[in-house]
């Protein structure tokens, strides 16, 4: 099991050689599961959260045993 206050991401940069150019997220949500199998979105209030930037910031500690980021968008170099 793992506290967990605070989910941080980081965008891709340029690499020689690949067609994506630099990315990164720009929102998304998270979920977590315990000691079942069941995933629950991580909400404050009675509403799913959804972050617009890094670090996800909980507003409690959450023991976890994994969580989950899904994107939600993503901001594109042309």
């Amino acid at each position: 099991m793992h506290n967990v206050k605070r989910v941080a991401t980081q965008g891709k940069y340029p690499v020689p050689g690949c067609i994506t150019p630099d990315a990164w997220v720009t929102g998304y949500t998270m979920q977590f599961r315990q000691d079942t199998m069941d995933w629950w979105n991580y909400a404050e209030d009675g509403k799913t959260r959804v972050s617009p930037k890094a670090p996800f910031v909980l507003s409690q500690l959450h023991l976890v045993l994994y969580y989950l980021l899904y994107e939600l968008h993503h901001h594109d170099l042309p």
